[in-house]
């Protein structure tokens, strides 16, 4: 059998939205004649999302801290003073990187010859986990296998000091592309923007979604219902993000080239204000339905959300809850009348660029509820118009998305709650399948490997040195600012 070290920054019982991914992985890659083990980072707090329904076997989780706890920022320290500059900016991160690279290597090497991989594959964000998987891959020659779950250098929540720090990161980003084998693309849009702002080849580039698992299904259904029936119930369950600032300044910053975004992002259009507005709208017109229309949001949300959902004219709409485990959280899709999802906006020169989906959408596409996503144009319009499974609006159309609210809690008061089936065609979207599709992709890319996986030099006690660190900054053919997203 052969044998896939993952690396992982997230790993249950961590719950975050990229450890579903992992652990369906992990789950069902033996069915596939594939053995995995993950390497990943030990949590320094309380974890936000109990109830972790996963509970791996220990000795095929190496568990290690990645990140130093308890080190406070100090905004008078050399690092501060070089952020504040243009290149400076990078330098920084890449110090950061490198600490944590060499702090993590004894520990890498320890796992490598104990569990004696065949390939490696390392998922991100953070970039550190490609790195580390560079290093695996250098060291020891076995194949590099790419998982994005979110663009790296065009990541949502980053913003470069300057286009020249964006520069400098996409070079990095560019060594490792070269280097892998595979390079997995998590939605179309994120594998074409491999394709058209990379540079890269379509023969190493392979699009495997994010999906939903069958089991957290079954056994939610032992689970006794969770919201009453008389109540026409909106769930969210997730995360929102903060809207961006005041700008004051930062347009003039941005001609400058400084705070630079690859993909222009609106972080408002992941916050629930619009949808607030128009629940508003709808009890306006119908101020009866206050009565049996509810919003319950799950997931651990910040006090200025809660403050926000506090200050809402009808307080009884409202119901905060804290985070639950996957398969209350399926309860709870299969109960509601309706599902908001909300996502961030992102543009490239001008049109509509989104390469994220958000994890939750294939579960609620599975759960057959509904589905009311005021989102930009993007995959997550295709799927949800593929599959019928609900409405699709611009996010700031406050109009069209109380008007969905009316029609759905309408039906709702002449049919009452309908028993809803799983649209045809979503499983393949089950964490099952996509990982048999990725067993394929790895038993091919096996096939086509020249040398014998036996002829590789595993790290022991005695040989590991030569492994103490890698250059973060080691030369890379440029990428030339003509190639430059915005330029």
């Amino acid at each position: 059998m052969k044998r896939l070290l993952i690396i992982a920054e997230s790993f249950p019982p961590r719950r975050t939205s990229g450890s579903f991914r992992i652990e369906g992985f992990f789950k069902y890659l033996p069915e596939f004649g594939i053995q995995p083990a993950v390497f990943t980072a030990s949590s320094p707090t309380l974890e936000p999302y109990p109830g972790c329904d996963f509970r791996p076997p220990s000795h095929r989780v190496f568990n290690v801290p990645w990140y130093s706890p308890g080190k406070r920022w100090n905004s008078f320290s050399v690092k501060a003073f070089l952020r504040a500059f243009p290149v400076g900016w990078w330098l920084v991160r890449q110090m950061e990187r490198r600490e944590i690279l060499r702090r993590l290597t004894p520990s890498l090497l320890a796992a490598v010859s104990e569990f004696r991989p065949d390939a490696v594959l390392a998922s991100g964000p953070p970039p550190v986990a490609y790195l580390l998987g560079e290093l695996l891959h250098d060291a020891l020659n076995i194949p590099l296998i790419l998982d994005f779950r979110d663009p790296w250098s065009a990541f949502h929540n980053t913003y470069y000091r300057h286009w020249v720090d964006y520069l400098l990161e996409r070079r990095c980003e560019a060594r490792l592309l070269r280097k892998a084998a595979l390079i997995l693309a998590n939605t179309p849009t994120s594998a074409k923007l491999f394709r058209t702002l990379l540079n890269v080849s379509s023969d190493k580039l392979a699009v495997l979604t994010n999906g939903y698992d069958e089991a957290a299904f079954v056994s939610a259904e032992t689970i006794p219902p969770i919201f009453p029936p008389n109540h026409f119930t909106i769930l969210y369950s997730g995360v929102f993000t903060r809207p961006d600032r005041h700008p004051g300044i930062q347009p003039f910053l941005r001609f400058l080239g400084f705070q630079y975004q690859p993909l222009r992002t609106c972080n408002k259009l992941r916050w629930p204000g619009h949808f607030l507005d128009a629940l508003k709208q709808v009890l306006n017109d119908h101020p009866d339905w206050a009565e049996t229309l509810r919003v319950v949001f799950v997931g651990c949300f910040s006090q200025e959300i809660c403050r926000l959902l506090k200050t809402f004219p009808i307080p009884s709409v409202i119901t905060v809850r804290a985070p639950v485990s996957e398969t209350v959280s399926v309860r709870m899709m299969l109960d509601a009348n309706l599902l908001l999802l909300l996502q961030v906006g992102q543009w490239y020169r001008g049109r509509d660029f989104l390469p994220m989906i958000p994890g939750k959408l294939y579960s609620y596409l599975r759960s057959g509820t509904p589905i009311l996503a005021p989102v930009q144009k993007s995959d997550i319009w295709d799927l949800i118009r593929q599959f019928d499974a609900g409405d699709v609006m611009e996010p700031t159309d406050v109009h069209a998305i109380a008007e969905a609210i009316k029609r759905r809690y309408l039906a709702w008061q002449q049919r009452g709650a309908i028993h809803r089936l799983p649209p045809p065609g979503i499983q393949r979207f089950e964490r099952r399948e996509l990982t048999r599709r990725l067993s394929e992709l790895l038993h091919r890319l096996w096939g086509s490997q020249q040398s014998s996986p036996s002829a590789t030099a595993y790290p022991t006690s005695s040989s590991a040195s030569p492994l103490v660190f890698w250059n973060p900054t080691a030369s890379t053919e440029p990428v030339l600012p003509a190639e430059m997203p915005g330029r």
